[in-house]
């Protein structure tokens, strides 16, 4: 290369440089000293100005974009899990609908509503933001000028980033099954895990091997049409034996239909529903509260295909929405499925319904499939000028009657019967600075609950976020799930108030306080309580590096194992990391500390150090940790990245070392390989007779495999 070839790459790596330095400064130095004045004074509106000052300045850091686009998504995805410090059952139901959106991105300049709404981490004021947005201003040059949607964070911004495109934009119709079938895309994909010491599973009275695997299929044409099929089988399940005489232990099949014709939703085969607020039918998303400070203010109808190999939690038949205009809809649902029981002793009745999905022993196996349930509903939507309003039933039944024990006095109110119904009013309310929604329901005891929240956004810098809730204890529904302490939606009225602050754009803050009062006994506690759960999470970006500091408190009454003392039990757990995240590679340090105090205190901590590196064609991925807990109250739970849809949240208890060290390898256009092996050498207490126990050391290891072919 000449010199004035070498010199024009340096200005323009230096004027590169100097322009993605300066972009955010003068982003922040106009809205400081008030551009609305001297934007009055050029007749140019601020906004205009704004995007345009703002596309010059990403225009010549485009290589930057780039690189971000091509940044593994998982990535942010284990940020965000981290600081909302998701449970792991809602992690992995995100975790496995955006996997499904990954691979099929959508057009930033056709993107609508509903399409938004899929990605459930969005709130309503951010996806309301968008939308507009996209109108006021398409086509968009750069994913970048999303930065400009006030209501969206930086965090949910550079999650929001990996399932957007600039492609062209896509017929706003469906061109027809024909089309769809000569353009749709396939895709396989199978895995397995398996340890690699030789376990001895036939005294653990397990039926099948010790190996997991899984098979899947998608067909997918855009948004409009989806075809899936899942085939799951866990360690110690049969295989084409007992009741798994076709196979796998689980399959999963559905057909999904989107914006066609009058069709705005609808599933056939296995799905997930959710209405409202999730008090009448909800058996999809139902986050943590963390995550509840952006979309605990979303109502609406969503249904989607089961793809998860979770085989709880999902309808079996037909769900639909239609859409008769711009402000009306319908959506009706019918499901018959087998489920899992424990049946009374003549095995006329149903003690307890079952949601492990796990059939490796015998009697495991017995309860599988061992009583049916059916169900069915309605739900008529309004919605116009920001007003939206909804009317939903839903009926539900089981081959054999519920007949709970209720020798223990917190399970008097547990539904009882063949058949139940609910019946809720959903409402919502939607500006550009307030977003309120609630939902009041009644089951078939005439017993009511309702749920009402309001999202405030004060400033571009502040929001709060107020959420009332009161469930009497004799409501009951056996198809929903909403926001609450407790596990049912039963015996409970709380108040959560929570607010989301950015000071400056490296500079993110969230917190939260949740009271809880249950009037009637529940699980360990005899009487009347309360809980209260105070959390704050502070992070800071400075270019690839950032620093995260989580607490979360939980305090509760508890009776003791004699039911006889009944003290506070107390939680606390904290987390600290520190980050760096290259084009390239990138490294992680997280401490996490667990207090727990009942009668007596118990502690847990844990250090991990995990990073990566990238290729063209590999990403390597390990990680490495020690952990001490004094007993299992002080356990703790951290994320750990796996295969595609398989989300790895493992628990650590006792003393050891644990390690993870994987590979994802993209052989083509069309091929891609994932390879991981990970385990765990600890010590701990074994008991040898019922007085006596003993220190024993143990080592578990397992090596998974994943191919994906696309086609």
């Amino acid at each position: 290369m000449d010199d004035s070839g070498l010199s024009s790459k340096w200005s323009y790596l230096i004027l590169h440089k100097f322009f993605v330095v300066l972009r955010i400064p003068i982003l922040f130095i106009f809205k400081s000293i008030g551009i609305r004045r001297y934007v009055f004074y050029s007749c140019i509106p601020k906004t205009t100005l704004l995007r345009l000052i703002f596309i010059l300045c990403t225009y010549f850091s485009a290589t930057l974009v780039h690189a971000q686009s091509k940044t593994d998504w998982i990535k942010d995805y284990e940020e965000f899990v981290n600081i909302n410090m998701l449970e792991h059952e809602a992690a992995q139901e995100l975790y496995d609908v955006l996997s499904e959106h990954a691979d099929n991105k959508m057009s930033i300049n056709s993107i609508t509503k509903e399409e938004l709404e899929a990605l459930t981490f969005l709130s309503s004021e951010q996806i309301e933001g968008i939308v507009e947005y996209v109108y006021r201003y398409k086509p968009l040059k750069t994913l970048s000028e999303l930065v400009l949607v006030e209501p969206l964070d930086a965090i949910s911004r550079n999650l929001l980033l990996h399932f957007l495109t600039l492609d062209a934009i896509q017929a706003e119709t469906f061109p027809g099954f024909e089309t769809a079938f000569k353009y749709g895309r396939s895709t396989f994909m199978a895995m397995a895990k398996m340890p690699l010491e030789k376990q001895n599973l036939s005294g653990n009275r397990y039926l099948g091997y010790a190996l997991k695997h899984q098979l899947r299929y998608k067909f997918q044409f855009s948004d409009y049409l989806k075809v899936g099929f899942t085939a799951s089988q866990d360690m110690g399940e049969p295989f084409f034996q007992y009741k798994n005489k076709d196979g796998y232990d689980f399959y999963s099949y559905y057909l999904a239909l989107q914006r066609v014709g009058i069709i705005k939703q609808m599933v056939i085969g296995r799905y997930r529903l959710k209405t409202g607020m999730g008090l009448v039918i909800n058996n999809d998303f139902n986050f943590g509260k963390q995550i509840s400070l952006a979309s605990i203010d979303k109502v609406n109808t969503n249904i989607r295909g089961h793809s998860s190999a979770s085989s709880a939690n999902f309808m079996q038949g037909m769900a639909a929405t239609l859409s008769w205009s711009k402000y009306f809809e319908t959506t009706l649902w019918t499901s018959y499925r087998a489920i899992d029981a424990t049946l009374t002793k003549d095995k006329e009745s149903i003690t307890t319904l079952l949601k492990t999905g796990l059939h490796r022993t015998e009697s495991e196996m017995d309860r599988k499939n061992n009583a049916c349930q059916w169900a069915g509903g309605l739900r008529v939507g309004w919605k116009r000028n920001g007003f939206g309003v909804g009317l939903t039933t839903a009926f539900t039944g089981f081959s054999k009657p519920l007949l709970p024990n209720k020798k223990q006095i917190y399970k008097q109110f547990y539904p009882e019967g063949s058949t139940f119904y609910n019946i809720g009013v959903d409402y919502s309310y939607l500006s550009r600075r307030v977003v309120v929604h609630g939902e009041t329901a009644m089951n078939d005891q005439k017993a009511f609950a309702t749920i009402n929240s309001i999202n405030c956004q004060l400033t571009s810098l502040l929001k709060l976020t107020l959420l009332q809730r009161w469930y009497s204890y004799r409501y009951y529904s056996l198809l929903g799930s909403a926001f609450n302490e407790g596990r049912h939606l039963q015996n409970e009225s709380g108040l959560f108030l929570g607010a989301s602050y950015n000071p400056v754009q490296s500079l993110s803050i969230t917190g939260y306080v949740d009271f809880a009062y249950f009037p009637w006994p529940k699980y360990q506690v005899s009487e009347a309580s309360w809980a209260v759960e105070p959390f704050l999470s502070v992070k800071w970006q400075q270019k690839s590096w950032s620093y995260l500091l989580r607490y979360k408190c939980k305090v509760r009454p508890k009776e003791d194992k004699k039911n006889e003392l009944i003290t506070n039990e107390i939680i606390h757990k904290t987390r600290f990391s520190l980050g760096y995240d290259g084009v390239q590679w990138g490294t992680q340090t997280n401490f996490d500390v667990v207090y727990h105090h009942f009668l007596e205190n118990s502690l847990g901590w844990r250090l991990e150090q995990s990073g990566f590196f990238k290729t063209n064609t590999c990403n390597i991925f390990g990680t490495i940790s020690y952990y001490n807990t004094d007993d299992y109250d002080s356990r703790i739970y951290a994320y750990e990245r796996g295969l595609l849809y398989q989300f790895s949240f493992p628990m650590f208890y006792g003393k050891g070392f644990h390690y993870a060290l994987g590979n994802r390898w993209d052989i083509n256009n069309s091929l891609m390989l994932i390879t991981k092996i990970s385990g765990s050498f600890y010590h701990h207490n074994k008991k040898i007779n019922r007085k006596d126990a003993v220190n024993v050391k143990e080592s578990k290891n397992y090596v998974e495999m994943q191919l994906r072919w696309k086609f």
